[in-house]
């Protein structure tokens, strides 16, 4: 066995079955029999509120054979402390009987395993995605679930006298609530490691669901061992689905020719779904809907190039990220525009000349057509001519004699690189 790794019981005991041991009108707890050393006593979040004998991971526990309380609220309250009070006679005993006292929760349950540790006697924490305090009044920020807050919870924040033994904060480090709510508890509690989940946004616990992912998380907790957590959260969700796309998400705003060819591997729903702030960058335009404009004798298609941020041209077939420029002509004057999806953005010269994205519900500049619009033809701009430089970007240049002709063309389905 690998050094830090627990031996879990891994079957179920003939007497696992869950019963209500405590009930009132705010929570519902729930003992469910295990054959391990150490109980976990897990608190449920928005998503699953008191209903009959479940609970927050009672199946990875019944799976692992691990001993569970379950703590269910039956409305968005934040486990206010006077019915866990109520609830700890019910409990003790069974907390008495085990060597260890895991809390885990998640979001509004991992802000109850860290308020309520002491009280229970928690031996060890674990918070995926917590909250310090949802109160306004005490917060340096915006905390988050204003439309939960009631004036009873007035002062919530966790203190350094709720919070005993290690904890252990599992959080996205690039959402900047939850950064602030995971520094702020660990400004309050020495014994805290926080365990950065990059790309998971408020789903930490989903990405490390599972029953063999939960028993990695009880082995490097009971270890108290940061940098195993570590290397088991990174390993668990290499390839999770929710981390992937968060983090594809913050790759396209920042490095859009990185991720573009990543998020290519996609299906058509998946992207429209998860990157929809970003169509303009995914979108293509579709096939034979609109005039573009080609260039050269070679008709290379002019298109944004989203992994450029640039006007160029580009051979056919266009990929993902290459959209077409949609030309318009009206009274011999001709304006170029970027259309993806809902969006019509205008494509304009800036001072070097140079044509670049416009803003929407901008003006696109306008260019003098010179020649027949039935073949090639120039465009023109006060003295100069649109064509293309050393670098492949469309710009204006002096020399009409060394530039290229343009000419209309309508895409056909050939012409794209067909969705996933």
């Amino acid at each position: 066995m690998p050094p830090g790794q627990r031996q879990h019981p891994g079957t179920v005991t003939p007497d696992a079955t869950p019963s209500i041991i405590f009930e009132d009108d705010a929570i519902r707890v729930i003992w469910q029999p295990g054959q391990s050393d150490h109980l976990v006593v897990a608190f449920g979040n928005l998503q699953m509120l008191a209903d009959g004998t479940r609970f927050f991971a009672d199946a990875p526990l019944r799976a692992l054979g691990v001993s569970g309380i379950g703590i269910m609220a039956k409305t968005a309250h934040w486990f206010p402390a006077a019915p866990l009070r109520a609830a700890l006679p019910a409990m003790r005993g069974i907390i008495a009987s085990h060597d260890a006292v895991i809390a885990f929760g998640s979001s509004m349950g991992g802000y109850a395993a860290l308020k309520h540790a002491r009280l229970l006697g928690a031996t060890h924490i674990i918070a995926c995605e917590p909250q310090w305090s949802i109160d306004p009044s005490e917060c340096e920020i915006m905390p988050g679930w204003k439309a939960w807050f009631r004036p009873e919870m007035t002062g919530m924040g966790i203190r350094a006298e709720d919070v005993c033994g290690k904890a252990f904060i599992l959080h996205d480090p690039w959402q900047p609530r939850d950064r602030w709510h995971a520094r702020r508890i660990a400004a309050v509690h020495a014994d805290t490691a926080l365990i950065p989940i990059y790309g998971a946004g408020h789903h930490a616990t989903k990405v490390v669901a599972g029953t063999a992912s939960l028993a990695g998380l009880i082995d490097a907790c009971m270890a108290g061992d940061a940098t195993l957590m570590m290397r088991h959260c990174r390993l668990v969700g290499r390839h999770n689905p929710i981390r992937r796309r968060g983090i594809l998400r913050r790759a396209i705003a920042r490095h859009p020719g990185l991720a573009i060819p990543q998020i290519e591997r996609l299906g058509r729903r998946e992207i429209t779904a998860c990157f929809r702030p970003y169509r303009h960058l995914l979108a293509q335009a579709p096939p034979g809907a609109r005039q573009v404009l080609a260039f050269g004798p070679a008709r290379r298609v002019l298109v944004y190039d989203a992994t450029r941020d640039c006007i160029v041209h580009r051979k056919r077939p266009l990929g993902m990220g290459q959209i077409a420029l949609s030309a318009e002509r009206r009274n011999g004057k001709l304006r170029l525009f970027c259309v993806a999806d809902d969006e019509r953005l205008p494509i304009r010269l800036d001072p070097r000349g140079e044509l670049v994205l416009g803003v929407e519900g901008g003006r696109a500049s306008r260019f003098l057509i010179e020649g027949p619009l039935d073949a090639r033809f120039f465009l023109r701009a006060g003295e100069r001519y649109l064509g293309v430089d050393e670098t492949g970007r469309v710009r204006l240049r002096d020399k009409p004699s060394r530039i290229a002709p343009f000419s209309f063309l309508r895409l056909s389905p050939k012409d794209v690189v067909p969705d996933n």
